[in-house]
């Protein structure tokens, strides 16, 4: 019995571990998949003149599982014809998804900081918009990537070593 316990706090804390340095491994990636994401956006802006609703939907229909909600949620807030507006839309859609992902505050401001934009101008404004988040977006991956380097190693080792630590001080 007191195996089954010994066993069971190293797994746990091994587990928290494990799932922190999953965070740093998919912030990258969910980084890359928001940048192939608004650049559908810019083609569908810029080249189909797609109106900005459908141009979402378009956009969820395509993208990674992962951030397809947010992209689907704020494009069917802005059909719904309900007075909303484009940065109303995107904000509520954006604090849904945001608990769903790995991303951090700061990643949360530049894609806030794009929605207040966001269907204000006319398409060129939009697409410089968009090229400026997709600029700030590589950055952030670049950094996340830094990040995920020092940090994944790290955290997959302390739960393990917490919990071995748990262990030793309750023998």
């Amino acid at each position: 019995m007191k195996w089954m316990g010994v066993i069971f706090i190293v797994l746990a804390c091994s587990g928290l571990g494990f799932l922190v340095a999953g965070n740093y491994r998919k912030r990258p990636q969910q980084l890359r998949q928001l940048q192939a994401a608004f650049q559908m956006l810019e083609t569908q802006i810029c080249y189909s003149a797609t109106p900005l609703p459908e141009a979402l939907l378009y956009v969820s229909q395509r993208c990674h599982l992962s951030i397809a909600p947010l992209f689907k949620r704020a494009g069917e807030r802005l059909s719904s014809r309900q007075g909303v507006t484009a940065y109303t839309a995107w904000k509520q859609s954006l604090d849904e998804l945001y608990k769903q992902t790995a991303l951090n505050h700061h990643d949360q401001d530049i894609l806030l900081q794009f929605g207040m934009n966001l269907g204000n101008s006319d398409r060129e404004e939009q697409i410089k918009h968009l090229q400026l988040l997709q600029t700030q977006l590589k950055a952030e991956e670049k950094n996340s990537n830094e990040e995920r380097q020092k940090n994944e190693r790290l955290w997959k080792y302390s739960g393990v070593l917490v919990g071995l630590l748990v262990v030793i001080l309750l023998v």
